[in-house]
């Protein structure tokens, strides 16, 4: 059984972002494709388009090889070389590589058969002619459906499915430049026959064999460049979720129905021609949807069974996305190293805003299949129930993109409450470390009024010192004053500071106690200590004594 391929680091740095989609494009309605408003209008001539627009030559090699060559400008005339250079068809029309077309066929009676085993058809110079000979046989064969799934195509493959079916080149244009389209065209009332394209980008999960980094945060794959790409592939811790895209073209008609779906090249990192075959062989292995095939003849219904294969890469994409954010909470919870986990998650943010777009181009699609009824059954074969069996397969798809769209929305709000909770433990760290800088700063505050009240101390006797200059009878014999006139005088002067420097701080004492004891309002006190302070000392005294008797007091009836 063939699995996604696992793609390392290295091998995520090396796919390219998918194009930059032009919706104006995507549709046949737009009148002048490719050619926008700033272009100078080709000066090719451009003769009418043919009453059928379908080659006739069908069985004439020879005669149908200016068909096939000129294609798409020769079934669509307005499609001239400027615009299928704008639109990359000129580029694969000029391509030779080898192209690998895998087809099934899912039979009209099923007798509990699933799709038929696959055949491989491989396309290049070489095997031209056996390719372009073997199309045109399942051409003249009835089946109930053919699903052919192209790989790596090239000039050769384009050509000749753009010619044997006759398909727009809105499809191949779409399909190349990765833009959502959904349309239906060539509608004949006569043969009862039509071609719906459905064009989708989803977002599927890579696996990655290395082992998970320790850094905190992952980055994305273009995480040098400051701009976040959400075209590129989004690396998580364990995996890695990878852009793709989803291509069918249906011709559905009374006898046989052909799918033909796109694959991009490999340097995007899509879905492989080999694993959605696959996936549709094991659609006809399904119990309930063999059932399904065998009671209704439309054969639409295989398309929105292999739309179930974007429902399954969007549930592994977001689980995958989940698993990521718990990891990414636990972190934050543990560190403040935020700057590499902060880019991450807007990275994260920014793909998860591309996402919920991409899932509102999803449920348009499922929408338009509901709603798109297939001609060449419509008359003969549709009844109430099988307008009730689409709505039904519809509305299941639309249900999982509604839980879909929901999860991602859950996760947006969690990556809001991260950075939020990542900001608010920021700002509580800061909120510390400036209270920690408070008391460091009181403390030194503190320091520094014991240096000023050891100098207030020591500021009388220097005072005195420079005043008498030390001519002192014992150090400088012959002079006026001795040394006892300096205790005489440096003595009361130093009291006298101290004194006074607790007149001024009673009063700061006391608005703080008045300021702590009043309830927030501004009213006047009356200060106690307004003519007491004038003999602090005593009252200091008298209530360091009152203070401890009362201690005294305690101790005694503890002991009591």
């Amino acid at each position: 059984m063939k699995g996604s391929a696992v793609i390392d680091t290295h091998d995520l740095e090396r796919l390219h972002p998918i194009p930059t989609p032009r919706h104006r494009h995507a549709t046949p309605s737009g009148p002048w494709p490719f050619l926008d408003l700033l272009d100078a209008v080709p000066e090719e001539t451009i003769e009418p388009r043919p009453q059928s627009g379908k080659c006739r030559h069908n069985n004439e090699v020879i005669q149908c090889k200016a068909c096939l060559e000129g294609y798409p400008q020769s079934l669509f005339p307005n499609w001239t070389m400027s615009q299928q250079q704008k639109s990359l068809i000129a580029g694969i029309n000029q391509t030779d590589h080898r192209c690998t077309l895998i087809s099934v066929e899912l039979a009209t009676k099923q007798d509990g058969q699933p799709f038929s085993t696959a055949l491989r058809i491989n396309v290049d110079q070489k095997c031209y002619e056996l390719a372009l000979t073997t199309l045109r046989e399942m051409l003249t064969r009835t089946v109930k459906v053919r699903a052919i799934f192209v790989d790596g195509i090239s000039g050769c493959t384009l050509k000749m499915l753009g010619t044997l079916y006759d398909i727009e080149p809105f499809f191949w244009s779409s399909s190349l430049g990765w833009t959502p389209s959904r349309f239906q065209e060539s509608l004949d009332p006569v043969t009862k026959s039509d071609h719906i394209t459905l064009t989708l980008r989803f977002v599927r999960k890579i696996p990655k064999p290395q082992q998970p980094s320790r850094n905190h945060g992952r980055r994305t794959s273009n995480s040098q460049d400051p701009i976040i790409d959400v075209h590129k592939p989004l690396v998580l811790d364990r995996s890695a979720l990878q852009p793709d895209l989803l291509a069918f073209h249906m011709i559905r008609s009374q006898t046989t129905s052909t799918i033909i779906s796109y694959h991009s090249s490999e340097k995007y990192g899509s879905t492989t021609a080999d694993e959605l075959c696959e996936r549709l062989q094991l659609v006809g292995r399904s119990v309930y949807w063999a059932k399904i095939f065998e009671a209704n003849p439309d054969p639409t219904f295989v398309v929105v069974s292999m739309l179930w294969y974007c429902v399954y890469a969007w549930d592994e994409a977001t689980q995958e996305l989940y698993a990521e954010i718990c990891r990414l909470e636990a972190v934050i919870m543990k560190t403040l190293e935020l700057t590499s986990i902060t880019n991450h998650l807007h990275a994260i943010s920014a793909h998860l805003l591309y996402y919920i777009s991409l899932l509102a181009d999803f449920r348009k699609a499922v929408c338009f299949v509901r709603d798109t009824p297939n001609p060449a059954v419509k008359d003969v074969y549709q009844t109430e129930d099988m307008d009730n069996a689409m709505k039904v397969e519809c509305d299941h798809l639309l249900h999982q993109i509604s839980r879909i769209e929901k999860d991602c929305k859950m996760q947006e709000l969690r990556l809001a409450n991260m950075m939020n909770l990542g900001y608010s433990r920021l700002n509580i760290y800061d909120s510390k470390q400036t209270t920690h800088l408070t008391e460091a700063s009181l403390r030194d505050s503190k320091a520094m009024k014991q240096i000023a009240y050891l100098t207030m101390v020591f500021l009388p006797a220097t005072f005195t010192t420079a005043v008498f200059s030390m001519n002192v009878d014992e150090i400088n014999p012959g002079s006026a004053p001795h040394l006892w006139h300096y205790f005489v005088t440096a003595l009361p002067l130093t009291l006298f500071t101290m004194w006074l420097v607790g007149v001024m701080q009673l009063p700061f004492i006391a608005e703080q106690k008045s300021a702590i004891e009043g309830t927030g309002e501004q009213r006047k006190t009356v200060n106690p200590y307004k003519w007491s302070r004038l003999w602090w000392p005593i009252i200091l005294l008298k209530t360091s004594l009152t203070d401890e008797a009362e201690n005294k007091r305690l101790r005694g009836l503890e002991y009591q």
